[in-house]
């Protein structure tokens, strides 16, 4: 190579080179390149420091913390009676409703007035105050109702016997008589006790006399019988005396058989008709459970439809509800949390609950707080319980009114996490869960 082609090559060395790597950006670009780079400094900076919350939901129903008691009917049939209307007031125990049957509803209630006095009574001579109904119509309880009015005849008829009361004045009236036999023949004893007195006297004299040889023995000894004849009827007159205060005994003995013979039978029946009166109170308790439907609880009634006479009801149809009357009850939210995403829900956690009668557009949403979580799962869900306020107020400021059974969603906000957080999750799930 010559001398004139190196120096060719020389000149034209930074030509080639500038072919190479192209022509130097101009500073537009140089200024786009670092505004590219700055918003993308900006982004990340976003990215970590806008966060949005995960959420979970779930359906729930509002309630108080003594949810409305559902009544269902225990028999099927036609509704007989209806005793109170929609939004009335009723006490535990009302009926509010009877299903047909057999029975005479009068007539159980005299019965179940006549069972409570029996109850109360404390001495059995109070049944005489009570009169049978013998027509009754017990229906499915005919047969007790039949057993119990015979046991109160019995025990009215056996109180009002009067043969044992005429056994007992006849023997009574033979003690009164042989007492005062009694006393007669005391007032005799004495005369009998002084004649004998005044014949062993004598009976004394004739012995001293004959032993001096006045008189003879035949005379001593008619003094001596006439004393054993007078001691011998005195001492037969002491023990008739004594046979009749055995015979007053034995009368008393009689007296008193007959009285707790008497008081024993009395207070067996007595005893029987008080049990029998509680066995049928316990029947008709089942009886009205059965064909009747009672309040469980105090209460204002809901009727979710409208019930007529004569309709026909099934154990499966739901009669009414009763709403408690505790005001001072606090309102609960109650839901069933499925299985997706519950292990991040905690208790304490904000609930933010829309329901379905009132639209989150307009109404806005209630705020809660979760404040129960089951420990194990029914079937594919966990129970939870979420506190609300005693006002339910949204978050437009208006105020909703507590409605039992009220229906909605709850969205549980469990953790807020920044976007480059979520990002750097997949990143970690990609790398890590290949």
């Amino acid at each position: 190579m010559t001398q004139d082609e190196k120096e060719h090559i020389k000149i034209n060395q930074p030509e080639i080179i500038q072919s190479i790597l192209g022509k130097p950006p101009s500073s537009i670009t140089t200024y786009g390149i670092g505004l590219v780079g700055f918003a993308f400094f900006i982004l990340l900076l976003l990215a970590s420091w806008v966060s949005y919350p995960d959420v979970v939901q779930a359906p729930i129903v509002i309630n108080r913390s003594n949810p409305p008691i559902k009544l269902l009917p225990k028999v099927q049939g036609r509704i007989t009676k209806i005793y109170f209307g929609d939004k009335s007031s009723v006490n535990k125990g009302d009926v509010l409703a009877s299903i047909e049957h057999e029975a005479n509803l009068e007539n159980l209630d005299e019965l179940k007035a006549l069972l409570s006095k029996i109850e109360n009574f404390d001495d059995p001579k109070e049944i005489l105050d009570i009169e049978t109904m013998e027509d009754m119509q017990g229906g499915e309880l005919q047969a007790e109702v039949s057993d119990i009015m015979l046991q109160i005849q019995t025990l009215q008829q056996e109180l009002k016997e009067t043969i044992v009361f005429k056994k007992i004045k006849s023997l009574e009236q033979e003690i009164a008589q042989t007492k005062k036999l009694n006393l007669s023949m005391q007032s005799q004893e004495k005369i009998f006790s002084q004649e004998l007195s005044n014949i062993q006297k004598d009976f004394t004299r004739a012995k001293k006399l004959n032993s001096q040889g006045v008189i003879s023995n035949a005379d001593l000894e008619k003094s001596e019988s006439a004393f054993l004849s007078q001691k011998r009827q005195l001492e037969s007159m002491k023990s008739g005396r004594l046979t009749n205060e055995v015979r007053i005994e034995q009368l008393n003995t009689q007296i008193i058989t007959l009285q707790q013979e008497r008081r024993t039978s009395v207070e067996a029946k007595w005893k029987n008709l008080k049990q029998t009166a509680q066995n049928m109170e316990s029947s008709l308790s089942k009886w009205q459970n059965t064909f009747q439907i009672k309040a469980p609880i105090s209460g204002q009634l809901s009727f979710g439809k409208v019930w007529y006479l004569e309709q026909f009801i099934t154990t499966q149809d739901e009669y009414c509800a009763i709403i408690p009357n505790r005001n001072a009850d606090k309102p609960f939210a109650y839901g069933e949390l499925g299985f997706a995403g519950s292990g991040k829900v905690k208790v304490g956690q904000i609930c933010n609950i829309a329901l379905d009668g009132f639209p989150v557009q307009e109404y806005g949403l209630i705020k809660g707080k979760l404040a129960e979580i089951a420990l194990l799962p029914t079937k594919e869900s966990y129970q939870i319980k979420i506190t609300l306020p005693d006002t339910l107020m949204t978050t437009y400021k208006k105020i909703i009114p507590f409605r039992p059974e009220s229906k909605g969603t709850v969205t549980i906000v469990t953790e807020d996490k920044s976007i480059l957080g979520r990002i750097f999750d997949q990143m970690r799930n990609v790398l890590k869960n290949k």
